[in-house]
């Protein structure tokens, strides 16, 4: 039976008055974008600064970026809301006094953000949910305003997710899924888990929805799920979920429940597997893209990006916690 939904308005910062106008006292300043040799990129991300200072990932980022401009000076400006999405607006507002040229943004509120107050410095966003849903832009081949990036679901992702499940383990009938209903809100939330929800069907597969409300939410998510019997967790795209990766790999090994994400970080903090963008390629890609921006090129130009290459990850460790094989023909990356 179909879980009953009752569908809201995403739940978007609020309080934008006063930031709105003061980011119009900020744009009646002279500018610098295009000047001098010097550039500053705005990175927002949802990993904490301390986190980020010590992500290999971040490094391979911020040195491809500045491979794609050599003959540019490159600064960076890091910036974290620590979980708190109403800090965003701000964070935004700063970038723009600070002269960023670009700002790339990592977590779904900090696009939003930019997006209600009309900041007009170039966007580059890694999302996961269709930026035009979320009007951000006007389409994906020609996004017609100042933002673009790389949108890293592809269509069949939540049913290659359940193959990966069920294909580990075999028995797997009952399916939890996780979503966040915080970051999101309801509407777009609820269409993210009805796509993981209708694979779970067309796999022969029951379906048991959690939404999950902020991080002290996760431990009764898990704790419902692992009440429910179910066979195998898929958890859906999320930057909050992102951020709480080792606490979500910490919980599904406690609940013993094989987990599935959809980024390889998961598996890298303990989690069990995850099937989805290759990340490093990902930053590569929108890399190349704030280079093309910081040389000229206009942002509503740009088509948005899709994934090119998926991985799959294993940790070896949870598998053997979990007692599951992991079978040769898986062309998976192992980590234990």
């Amino acid at each position: 039976m179909r879980p009953m939904y009752s569908a809201q308005r995403p739940q978007l910062p609020r309080r934008l008055g006063s930031l709105v106008s003061t980011f119009l006292l900020v744009l009646g300043q002279p500018t610098a974008w295009a000047e001098g040799p010097t550039r500053k990129v705005g990175i927002v991300t949802s990993i904490s600064l301390d986190a980020a200072s010590r992500s290999p990932l971040l490094k391979q980022f911020t040195d491809a970026v500045r491979a794609s401009v050599p003959d540019q000076n490159i600064t960076f400006e890091f910036r974290s809301a620590e979980g708190k999405n109403e800090r965003y607006p701000q964070i935004i507002l700063d970038l723009v006094r600070q002269r960023a040229n670009v700002i790339w943004v990592g977590p779904i509120p900090a696009a939003v953000a930019a997006q209600q107050l009309g900041v007009t410095v170039p966007v580059v966003f890694q999302i996961g949910v269709n930026p035009v849903t979320l009007g951000l832009i006007k389409g994906l081949e020609r996004p017609g305003t100042h933002m673009t990036g790389l949108y890293e679901e592809s269509v069949d992702y939540p049913s290659r997710r359940i193959g990966l499940l069920k294909e580990l383990v075999p028995q797997a009938k009952a399916l939890g899924i996780l979503w966040d209903a915080q970051t999101w809100g309801e509407e777009v939330g609820i269409e993210m888990a009805r796509e993981n929800e209708l694979a779970a069907f067309a796999a022969g597969a029951q379906a048991t929805v959690v939404p999950v409300r902020g991080p002290d939410d996760l431990q009764r998510a898990f704790s419902s799920l692992r009440q429910a019997q179910v066979d195998g967790i898929l958890v859906a795209q999320s930057p909050a979920f992102f951020a709480q990766a080792r606490l979500m790999a910490e919980l599904a090994s406690q609940a013993k429940i094989p987990t599935i994400y959809p980024t390889p970080n998961y598996a890298e903090a303990g989690g069990f597997a995850s099937l989805g963008l290759d990340l490093e390629d990902a930053f590569r890609l929108e890399a190349g893209y704030i280079g093309r921006i910081l040389k000229g090129t206009n942002p509503a130009d740009m088509p948005v990006l899709r994934p090119e290459r998926t991985v799959i990850t294993v940790n070896a460790k949870a598998a053997r916690e979990l007692g599951i094989f992991i079978p040769p023909q898986i062309q998976a990356r192992l980590i234990d």
